[in-house]
């Protein structure tokens, strides 16, 4: 079996009130198992984006599904956000675009796994399909559709066919879902077009430019006492704007006025950060430690008036942490990332993933907006289309290369992108 974890989803809500609504959750595959046959190794988030129409090939835009001798049997999850009401569920449709055969020459079909009787429901199939075209199928179900999701959420697609004639393309697949929900309160969520500035470094108040012409300013408030920072964040929400405040959520910083919380309990303490004096990974395990102190960091940065927060360094598990016996791990990671944005939100906090590309498949469906350093320079930023395919905002950063070299391509997956200096002070270039 190949067992590829990834997660990718769309949530689309209206804001909170006391009343009902009426949303629609676009759900993308988290995981795809090829139980019979074998399939490409494109990422999965490929399949998040129609690309393809007519007889057009991009290898790198779907993936194909190989029979083995007795056929092609594939299952893809899909999840549903934590705490859906599935009996506000209304209707379902799989979308799918698919190229092969015709369903005279070999069929293939969608089927749902009916959880309250354990068998599967054929949905659709290729019969409405043209031979080797791209053809958009879409399938419905507007009737009990509480029975096709698990307990926790989950639905099951299977693809399968009984044949071995020819392997079969999909360049998209996607359920979407029609909820009715009691909305309560919510949190600040920036649009998917905001302008965005980052200044986190400044020697002083004064040396922080207010002026800037952005939606979104990110600020480290940590930098300044209490009522300068209250007042910092006043004044930018008097010209409209919105304010991210910073913290590291992955760090310790001997330079921060809660350093010694940490130092009380050095077990959490591991290596330094490679270029960074001062600052160590903490084993984001320990909760028991960790909570109360970020908790605080939380406190403190929405009574400052914050719309949102920055934590940074939220991808140790895969650095040269300093932890053994075991080490940090990918779900380790996981946990603690969903921990911060479950204590932001509860806080009316919005909160956005800095970098850590590898768990966004994961994350996208629980973070508000994402941040990211360097993915041009690392041919990375494809991987962060599907917070833009969310409608959910992506500011992208360089350090080392001029706006001319990136811009046509970064603006063109819709990332809002600017060069900036390593220190990240008031100067930047955006793209035009």
């Amino acid at each position: 079996m190949i067992k590829i974890p990834i997660l990718l989803i769309i949530i689309t809500l209206l804001p909170l009130t006391a009343t009902a609504n009426d949303t629609t959750l676009t759900l993308f595959p988290v995981q795809h198992d090829s139980v019979t046959g074998r399939h490409s190794n494109q990422r999965l988030t490929t399949l998040a984006t129609l690309e393809l129409s007519g007889n057009k090939d991009k290898w790198s835009a779907y993936r194909e599904l190989y029979p083995a001798q007795q056929g092609y049997q594939g299952i893809f999850s899909f999840r549903l956000p934590a705490n859906t009401d599935k009996n506000g569920l209304n209707s379902l449709e799989l979308h799918a675009n698919f190229k092969g055969h015709t369903a005279s020459r070999q069929l293939w079909q969608w089927q749902l796994l009916d959880f309250s009787k354990n068998r599967w429901v054929t949905i659709g199939d290729n019969s409405e399909a043209n031979s080797w075209q791209w053809s958009q199928l879409t399938f419905k179900i507007n009737a009990s559709v509480p029975r096709f999701v698990r307990g926790d959420g989950v639905l099951l697609v299977r693809y399968i066919t009984r044949e071995n004639k020819d392997a079969s393309n999909i360049d998209f697949l996607s359920i979407q879902v029609k909820q009715t929900i009691m909305a309560a309160s919510g949190w600040w969520r920036p649009p998917v077009n905001s302008s965005w500035q980052i200044q986190l470094h400044s020697t002083s108040a004064s040396a922080l430019n207010l002026n800037i012409d952005a939606d979104i300013y990110v600020i480290d408030i940590f930098n300044y006492d209490q009522n300068t920072g209250r007042s910092i964040i006043q004044q930018l929400h008097q010209k409209g704007r919105k304010v991210v405040c910073y913290f590291s959520a992955g760090s310790y910083e001997n330079w921060r006025k809660d350093a010694h919380k940490f130092l009380a309990r050095p077990q959490v303490l591991g290596k330094n950060l490679r270029h960074w004096p001062g600052e160590k990974w903490l084993d984001i395990r320990r909760l028991d430690i960790l909570g109360p102190i970020m908790s605080a960091r939380l406190d403190y940065l929405r009574d400052a008036g914050c719309d949102g927060v920055d934590p940074d360094n939220v991808d140790g598990y895969i650095n040269d942490h300093g932890f053994v016996n075991p080490p940090l791990s990918y779900e380790d990671q996981l946990r603690y990332n969903r921990w911060l944005v479950q204590e932001a939100h509860k806080r009316g906090l919005g909160i956005g993933l800095k970098n850590n590309l590898a768990q966004i498949p994961e994350l996208v469906i629980d973070y508000d907006w994402a941040i990211n350093e360097s993915c041009y320079k690392y041919s990375e930023c494809d991987q962060l289309s599907s917070f833009i395919a969310q409608g959910k905002p992506v500011l992208h950063i360089e350090y080392e290369y001029p706006t001319h070299t990136f811009c046509s391509y970064t603006t063109s997956l819709g990332l809002y992108s600017q060069a900036k200096d390593k220190m990240l002070t008031a100067w930047r270039q955006n793209c035009p």
